[in-house]
């Protein structure tokens, strides 16, 4: 377990199938970076026959705002 989530969302497209990417707001710090540290690269299998099983691109850029909102509130 990466740590706490607060919420998550995945976008729907009008013909409603799930998007290939999703938001997950985690309760701190420590448990975004460890699951950018544990699920970047991971591969999930296919959900539909014939589809190519699909890695997890875990971006980083939030938490860098996040260190910086930190960094600057102490």
């Amino acid at each position: 377990a990466c740590g706490p989530i607060n919420s998550f969302k995945r976008l729907i497209t009008p013909a409603n199938k799930p998007q290939g990417f999703g938001f997950a707001e985690f309760q701190d710090p420590d448990s975004a970076l460890r699951a950018m540290t544990l699920l970047n690269g991971v591969e999930l299998p296919a959900l539909e026959d014939g589809c190519v099983n699909k890695k997890l691109l875990v971006s980083t850029i939030f938490v860098s705002c996040i260190r910086t909102i930190l960094t600057y509130s102490e």
